[in-house]
């Protein structure tokens, strides 16, 4: 992984989908790309679900050196140099939210290459053919929360069999601060909603956490890989 990530979610309607993706992918996407210290991108799509059978759910990465690619200039400077056809089709994002991640380490699957390494695995980027992210926050509990992440969450994943990596990822835009990102080869239909207790991970993975009860707030959310295609 590269040091810095853009991260967006957000939601399109079922009539703006396949318009929306053509330009995200043929000119957005090599748009960014050619911005000094940009390094990668993908983009991954979840199916409407029962909650809203009209949306698709969608989730944004851009792979940066290091935060200060997407902080000079940052976001708020860029929307003022947009083109006209770049703010139209932006508008057609329902329920956007973003976060300019800092990549802290990784821990990779017994099968994978880098099995064994905790490396941010410079110039690459993120390519499984599924991922979740899971989003902690818990300003009281900053130590015990990057503690359950390197001490439960991230052995706890790797172990399951279509594991491939997680990384775990500090918001440096506010909230919610902490962000792990967990790539699979698979996401079976029951985590497909879906909820931090529908991650492949053993109840008493995710207690030292859930037991902190409203003071800490998790959140899931997935999406198959559909660029690079």
């Amino acid at each position: 992984m590269t040091s810095g990530i853009w991260l967006l979610f957000y939601d399109i309607s079922a009539a703006d989908r396949d318009h929306y993706v053509d330009w995200f992918h043929r000119r957005h996407i090599p748009e960014k790309l050619a911005r000094p210290g940009y390094r990668w991108a993908a983009h991954f799509e979840a199916p409407a679900g029962p909650d809203n059978a009209d949306l698709y759910h969608y989730i944004g990465m851009f792979g940066g050196n290091s935060t200060r690619v997407f902080l000079d200039p940052s976001p708020a400077q860029l929307k003022l140099t947009q083109s006209d056809e770049t703010r139209a089709m932006m508008a057609r994002r329902q329920n956007p939210s973003s976060a300019i991640l800092a990549h802290e380490w990784s821990w990779f699957s017994p099968a994978d290459a880098h099995a064994g390494t905790a490396t941010d695995m410079p110039c690459a980027g993120i390519n499984a053919p599924h991922i979740q992210i899971l989003t902690i926050e818990g300003p009281a509990h900053d130590e015990m929360i990057g503690s359950a992440c390197a001490q439960k969450l991230a052995p706890g994943f790797v172990r399951h069999e279509k594991a491939i990596a997680c990384h775990k990822m500090t918001n440096v835009m506010g909230g919610p601060r902490h962000m792990m990102l967990f790539a699979q080869n698979d996401i079976s239909p029951a985590a497909r909603g879906c909820g931090p207790f529908d991650l492949p991970l053993a109840p008493d993975d995710l207690s030292v956490l859930t037991d902190l009860g409203d003071a800490v707030k998790m959140t899931t959310r997935w999406g198959r890989r559909i660029c690079p295609a």
